[in-house]
């Protein structure tokens, strides 16, 4: 169920506060009674969506019972409930799509929404990425978060993901 070619690419999720609000909107014109209570039907429908308008396809290498998978089921419910049901989250976890170099290249052939990935993973379609696997470069995960969820580095390392047809959500430590 894709809208259009637009199609959501994220990448590097894992610890977030994501919400996806749902808008429905009806026409509440009405000539008489009759069509009144049909509106009020149609405003009803609408907030009991059944049918998801749109899915998310997420994919990522982890168990689903390991801490990623247990966030991706934390991002599934709060998107799921957030959008009163109009957009569904499909989680593929165990690598059963590939590993993160496949789901990388799913992504960029529109087959998923998102995946999660290291920063080794990117350094494969732009060389900066591959600074963050230099050992001892950061005292801790803390630094590490802090340095690239500054402004600058993050505006950088998103320019390079768009790029290469990805896009960045936020960055975590495991």
């Amino acid at each position: 169920m894709k809208k259009g070619k637009n199609i959501l690419i994220w990448v590097l999720v894992i610890a977030f506060a994501f919400s996806v609000a749902g808008c429905a909107s009806t026409d509440t014109k009405t000539a008489d009674s009759s069509d009144a209570s049909a509106a009020v039907d149609n405003e009803a429908a609408a907030d009991s969506v059944t049918e998801p308008e749109y899915i998310i396809r997420y994919a990522f290498t982890s168990p689903q019972d390991s801490q990623v998978g247990k966030i991706a089921e934390g991002f599934k419910e709060r998107v799921e409930t957030l959008s009163n049901g109009r957009i569904e989250v499909q989680m593929f976890p165990d690598a059963q799509l590939g590993d993160k170099l496949a789901n990388l290249e799913s992504l960029r052939a529109g087959d998923l929404e998102m995946c999660d990935a290291s920063a080794a993973d990117m350094s494969g379609y732009n060389g900066r990425w591959s600074v963050f696997s230099f050992p001892y470069m950061f005292d801790d995960a803390r630094e590490m978060l802090d340095v690239v969820r500054s402004e600058d580095v993050f505006t950088k390392l998103d320019a390079d993901a768009t790029a290469a047809g990805f896009k960045v959500i936020t960055f975590a430590d495991f």
